[in-house]
């Protein structure tokens, strides 16, 4: 199974503004403004995997062999629609299904893609590799925003990975503050599947 990002996010759930506040950094001075751009970044990206869930919207593509039986799992919650449905044919020609041939399984975590009740199997394919690939869209949720604790981890990670920007910290005395202390943020976001 390969899952891989097609369309970065454009928008991050924290703001510079914010993320500078938490950093002790006035608005007006810019000179670190990438660089905490960068973190938002990263600290998202590491609550995406700590939760197993989608934060900022994204376009990805899950690539297999050959369709499966049980349909296409895609990996990531929270699934906003199926861009697409693409699949070599026995005669090797690449073809795009139409949307009224699948159905998204949004409900069910991750998201799954099924034959519709009007096309109740799927084609054949050739048999090779990298047969079948689906690009989907996924978000927090269309209709919630995210979390103030999703955001507020995130908050804490960027001020963490300013204050120590390097991997070393000769001279210094360092501790990490207790488990409770930000990662329990995360824990009734975190999906386990």
């Amino acid at each position: 199974m390969t899952v891989k990002l097609i369309t970065a996010p454009t928008a991050e759930p924290v703001t510079l503004a914010d993320a500078k506040l938490v950093c002790g950094i006035d608005a007006d001075i810019t000179k670190w403004d990438t660089l905490i751009t960068a973190l938002i970044s990263a600290a998202r990206g590491d609550a995406e995997q700590q939760t197993g869930r989608t934060i900022a919207a994204a376009r990805w593509e899950r690539v297999l062999d050959a369709f499966p039986d049980s349909g296409i799992a895609l990996a990531w919650p929270v699934v906003t629609s199926v861009v697409s449905l693409k699949y070599i044919d026995t005669a090797g020609t690449l073809q795009t299904m139409a949307s009224t041939a699948y159905t998204l399984d949004a409900d069910f975590l991750p998201g799954w893609v099924l034959p519709s009740a009007a096309s109740p199997a799927w084609p054949n394919t050739l048999d090779t590799a990298n047969a079948v690939r689906v690009q989907f869209d996924t978000a927090w949720d269309a209709d919630v925003a995210v979390p103030e604790e999703v955001k507020s981890w995130i908050k804490m990670r960027v001020a963490s990975m300013f204050k120590f920007r390097e991997m070393v910290a000769a001279g210094v005395s360092v501790a990490e503050l207790p488990r409770g202390h930000g990662d329990g943020l995360l824990d009734k976001w975190r999906l386990y599947l």
